[in-house]
């Protein structure tokens, strides 16, 4: 069972929570999507700066919407400046309520969700796959947060005629273990030769 369902959604309840963290009644759909709203913008914003978008948090509150964002620590490298200012007010405008607004850099190497869209970016920039996929889980693996890591990839890979499913794993990754800290993501490389497919799983440590 552990290895066909989504191990963040196996999870909730023990040792992962809800993104979207608030209750409703009959407008419990309109907040819904204007949670999908919210970051399908924040997304695009940053992304159109070059930085790539991790987890965005959102809890309800009667007076106030706390949104808090992950985005891959490199922002400061570049020198990439978002203006936070424009992002507060639309972000209000939204939702037609007072806004706490917050970003957290963090490694891409410690998020499965970062880690996959930098794997699905080279792969876009024709990175070759496998020395792409070693490199991936050889700089996870020296973080100090991660136990164990697994990346598969689908698709035309290498841009060969025939699509095929690769996958690499190294350390440990146990789906079946409930109280094991999985992080999950899935994201696609749209690549001249095709659409590929890309999942990341990250076992952290205790």
């Amino acid at each position: 069972m552990g290895q066909k369902v989504n191990p963040i959604s196996f999870r909730l309840g023990i040792n992962r929570s809800w993104n979207s963290q608030w209750h409703s009644g009959t407008h419990y759909a309109e907040l819904f999507h204007q949670d999908l709203q919210i970051q399908h913008y924040l997304e695009s914003v940053y992304q159109r700066s070059g930085v790539l978008v991790g987890d965005c948090q959102i809890s309800r509150h009667p007076q106030q919407v706390q949104i808090s964002l992950m985005i891959s620590e490199a922002v400061r490298k570049k020198g990439i400046a978002v203006d936070a200012q424009k992002v507060q007010l639309t972000l209000e405008k939204l939702t037609k309520s007072s806004v706490s607004f917050s970003v957290q850099e963090v490694s891409i190497w410690n998020h499965a969700s970062l880690l996959a869209k930098e794997i699905g970016r080279q792969m876009e920039e024709r990175q070759p796959f496998g020395i792409l996929l070693k490199k991936a889980i050889q700089s996870a693996m020296n973080s100090a947060n991660v136990e164990g890591i697994k990346v598969q990839c689908s698709g035309r890979l290498n841009g060969e005629e025939i699509a095929r499913t690769e996958w690499l794993k190294e350390g440990r990754v146990p789906l079946h273990t409930l109280n094991a800290k999985i992080d999950y993501a899935s994201s696609r490389a749209y690549t001249i030769y095709g659409v590929c497919g890309i999942k990341v799983w990250l076992c952290m440590k205790s």
